[in-house]
């Protein structure tokens, strides 16, 4: 690309990811001319990973269970839930020619079982609408103008638009009143959008601007926070960021020795309990021992949960440590509290999970099972006689911790024994402290505050002509289509919007 300073976009849409490539074909569907700016080169390169690359798109369950299934901030989606839904988007793809699949949990995947599929629909959508596309391209700054609007103070009477100057600066809303008579005149300037310029140097025209470059999870495939620092040269506040849809880490001797790692268990419910051992939060899904702690979606689900309540419990071990550093400092003046107390400051504040391994079973039900197992294979050691049971390494894990000897025979299994290890099946709980990195999380928590952006059209209260979708938004859900469905319903609607207004 050369330059194109001379020529004028209706709209610019910065990312190319399933937000941003959906805004581009809704924009363009609304008749404006479209350009999307991408700094890998391909597009969709974290659309192709996701859903394991199987690709995961979205979710059968009602509006309801969506937001449900949102915890971060999901009631911000009801309106662009209301113009267009999950459903829209199956639609939409069947419509591109794309045969859809529903697995359990209402989960939405192409036949093909290739998230290539969905990327190829969207790229070759955008290619029937002329959408253009610049890659290996970064937009590195977001123009604007300062409109003035003159009118009679005390009416609704505008006498017209004044000025318009190019600036880079956070917006500024400046009131300023001429004379002191009621009737004086009163301008107001308004921050607009009025293009990007790119790394490279070069300009670009454009009446709307869209931001989807997403957060700051995998990096590698693009998502480095460039959206984050473009939105805060214009004022806007960004929500602090961390891990969400994350395996958690945990000390615990499981993760030694390879005792438990590489074991999947299937259809558990893992909780996240608080201080005091209440739950917060149940999650019910496939769970996976690794060599750090645990993954796999039951774990992806709680991990917000649980990291938030970590950041409780430590936040309280501080100010618990510091009150008992101001009633020692009172009792002795003369101590120095300049010098760390590593007994104390190091101790490693944990958040306990509670896995239930058969979750349809009570415990007096798992008690009559073990009583059944030791009558019908009395005579066979306890890793053999229980191995139907419990996956077998386990078992041994549960039978060690208990201080059962596994070789024993089946049948010397005291009542005693039976109901620890049916409570154990029940209650196994797991010390979590802390979470791997951002960079591996599946998606980011925080973002653009929500209190500044219109729901309804996804458009900036801040500076007129700028947009918001996808990742990039203070907006995060479970593990199941709820992401992808928020970035292609936030997408569509601020394609839709920003082609409204430009043409």
């Amino acid at each position: 690309m050369t330059s194109n300073t001379a020529k004028k976009y209706d709209v610019v849409v910065v990312g190319g990811g399933p937000a941003g490539m959906m805004a581009a074909i809704s924009a363009a569907e609304g008749g404006g001319q479209v350009l999307l700016v991408e700094k890998n080169e391909v597009v969709g390169k974290k659309l192709a990973l996701t859903g394991g690359s199987r690709c995961n798109l979205t979710t059968s369950l009602s509006t309801d269970e969506i937001i449900e299934n949102t915890p971060g901030n999901g009631r911000f989606l009801y309106s662009a839930l209301n113009r267009w839904d999950n459903n829209d988007i199956i639609a939409f793809f069947k419509g591109l020619g794309v045969k859809l699949k529903e697995e359990d949990r209402g989960r939405i995947f192409p036949v093909s079982n290739d998230a290539q599929t969905i990327v190829s629909a969207l790229r070759n959508r955008m290619a029937e609408l002329q959408v253009e596309v610049i890659y290996n391209s970064r937009v590195s700054e977001l123009l604007t103008d300062q409109i003035s609007e003159k009118y009679i103070a005390g009416t609704d009477e505008t006498n017209g638009i004044v000025s318009s100057a190019n600036v880079a600066s956070e917006p500024q809303s400046n009131d300023v009143i001429v004379g002191t008579d009621p009737q004086s005149t009163k301008t107001t300037a308004q921050t607009i959008i009025s293009g990007v310029k790119l790394q490279s140097g070069e300009t670009i025209k454009a009446r709307n601007v869209i931001i989807a470059t997403g957060g700051k999870s995998f990096p590698a495939t693009g998502s480095t926070g460039d959206g984050y620092e473009l939105a805060k040269t214009l004022g806007h506040t960004i929500k602090p960021l961390s891990p969400g849809e994350v395996p958690l880490t945990s000390e615990d001797p499981f993760t030694k020795k390879d005792r438990l790692q590489g074991l999947s268990l299937q259809d558990i419910s893992v909780s996240v309990l608080n201080a005091k051992g209440k739950k917060l939060i149940t999650h019910r899904n496939d769970l996976l021992f690794t060599h750090f702690g645990l993954s796999g979606p039951a774990i992806l689900s709680s991990s917000t949960f649980a990291l938030k309540e970590l950041e409780k419990q430590n936040q309280s071990a501080v100010e618990a440590k510091q009150n008992s550093s101001l009633r020692v400092q009172r009792s002795n003046p003369h101590a120095d509290f300049t010098r760390p107390c590593h007994s104390e400051c190091n101790d490693v504040v944990t958040v306990e999970l509670s896995l239930d391994i058969l979750p349809d079973r009570s415990t007096d039900e798992i008690v009559c099972e073990i009583e059944k197992c030791v009558l019908c294979s009395g005579d066979k050691s306890l890793r053999n006689g229980l191995r139907d049971f419990l996956p077998e390494r386990l078992l041994l894990y549960f039978l060690i911790n208990l201080d059962i000897n596994p070789d024993r025979k089946l049948k010397t299994l005291t009542p005693t024994e039976a109901k620890s290890l049916a409570a154990l099946c029940k209650n196994f709980i797991v010390n979590i402290s802390g979470s791997l990195p951002l960079d591996k999380a599946f998606v980011t928590c925080g973002g653009v505050s929500l209190k500044e952006i219109n729901p309804k059209t996804m458009e900036s209260k801040l500076v007129s002509g700028l947009y918001f979708c996808g990742e990039i938004l203070d907006v995060n859900g479970y593990t199941g289509g709820f992401n992808l469905t928020a970035a292609f319903t936030t997408g569509h609607l601020a394609g839709m919007a920003s082609a409204a207004t430009a043409i």
